[in-house]
């Protein structure tokens, strides 16, 4: 359960909380909050972890907005555990509001994104002839992506009567229908599409 926090007016006391296989990716993609801690390995540690920092704050009677919908029971009941004298709302539908509020520039790279999936998409059909193993047609949109700037995310592919959407070594047939679901960040910005 992945945890940010932030105190209006106090961007300096911020804080994150992220699973314990995190830290290298904020290390290599360094994250805005000022205290960051990827030690907790389930939804009970990210909330105790997060009920500390909010404790450090020295409120005693904080209201908290949380995305309830995400919150598992654990850690819901942990988090009103350890901040007794807080008061908890739920935030989702302004946190979704602020998030899909976008400058000309964001707009601009999920655009360059989104071209950047279509394009490799779009070429890697191209490409594709019958008797190619699922697998190959993944490693090719893979190397098509890279190769216009993306960092590649993921690809699920079912070709023919088949319903299982990881890559196998089943071979395509004439005339199968192929569908491909990919996705992938362009400086942060994610496009996953998915085409048939």
């Amino acid at each position: 359960l992945p945890v940010l926090g932030y105190q209006k007016g106090h961007v300096d006391q911020s804080f994150y909380v992220g699973s314990g296989d995190e830290g290298w990716g904020i290390e290599v993609f360094p994250f805005w909050p000022q205290r960051i801690s990827t030690k907790a390995w389930t939804s009970t540690e990210a909330a105790r972890i997060a009920a500390q920092y909010v404790k450090s704050l020295g409120i005693t009677a904080p209201k908290i907005g949380l995305e309830l919908e995400f919150w598992t029971a654990n850690a819901w009941q942990t988090l009103r555990a350890e901040l007794p004298g807080a008061t908890f709302v739920d935030s989702t539908e302004v946190l979704e509001e602020l998030r899909a509020a976008k400058t000309p520039e964001e707009l601009d790279q999920l655009r360059k994104a989104a071209a950047a999936i279509v394009d490799s998409m779009v070429a890697t059909f191209h490409w594709l002839r019958e008797g190619m193993i699922e697998t190959d047609i993944v490693e090719h949109l893979r190397m098509e992506e890279t190769s216009r700037g993306l960092d590649y995310g993921f690809t699920l592919i079912a070709t023919g009567p088949t319903f299982g959407r990881g890559p196998s070594s089943r071979r395509v047939g004439n005339g199968e229908v192929i569908s491909i679901d990919t996705g992938g960040q362009w400086h942060g910005y994610l496009a996953d599409m998915a085409r048939m």
